[in-house]
C-alpha cells in the first residue's frame, strides 16, 4: 500500500486505509475535473466549435449551448456566464482553471461536454469523456 506524505510525518500513527480521497476538492471544486472542463471548453473555442470572433465571444456562445443543454436536461447550474475573466484567464494563452460555478456544476458540465462533442470530434474525445466519467465514478463513489 502506498503511504502519502502526511502519513510519513514523524510521531504520527495513522492507518493509511482510513484516509479517503476527497472527491469534492480533488475533482469538482478546484480539482482536475474543473480544470479539464474549462480547458476542453477553451479547446473547443480554439478549434472553432463555437464560431468565430474573440475568445470571450466564443465563450459566450459556448455558455449559450451549455444553458440550452441544462434547460433540455432539466439541470440547474450556478454558472452565470463564461469569459476569460470567469475562467481565471488574463491572456488567451493562459490555462483556464474555472467554470465559474459550484462543485456540482463540474458534473453537469462534463455531461454537457460529452453531449456537445459526441458528434463533432468523433470517437477520440467521446472516449476521453467516458473514460473521465468512469474514472471519476470509480474513484469517488
Amino acid at each position: 500500500m502506498m503511504i502519502g506524505p502526511l502519513c510519513r510525518i514523524g510521531g504520527t500513527r495513522v492507518d493509511a486505509s482510513c484516509i479517503l480521497v476527497d472527491s469534492a476538492h480533488s475533482f469538482h471544486i478546484k480539482g482536475f475535473g474543473v480544470d479539464w472542463c474549462a480547458s476542453t471548453i477553451v479547446m473547443g473555442c480554439r478549434k472553432g466549435f463555437f464560431g468565430r470572433g474573440s475568445l470571450d465571444a466564443q465563450l459566450e456562445r459556448a455558455y449559450g449551448e451549455f444553458q440550452a443543454f441544462c434547460a433540455q436536461q432539466r439541470k440547474l447550474t450556478c454558472c452565470d456566464h463564461w469569459s476569460k475573466l470567469k475562467m481565471d484567464m488574463t491572456r488567451n494563452t493562459d490555462f483556464p482553471s474555472s467554470i465559474a460555478g459550484k462543485g456540482f456544476d463540474t458534473a453537469v458540465c462534463c455531461g454537457w461536454l460529452e453531449h456537445f462533442f459526441q458528434d463533432k470530434v468523433g470517437v477520440l474525445l467521446n472516449f476521453q469523456t467516458k473514460t473521465f466519467y468512469v474514472f471519476n465514478r470509480y474513484l469517488f463513489h
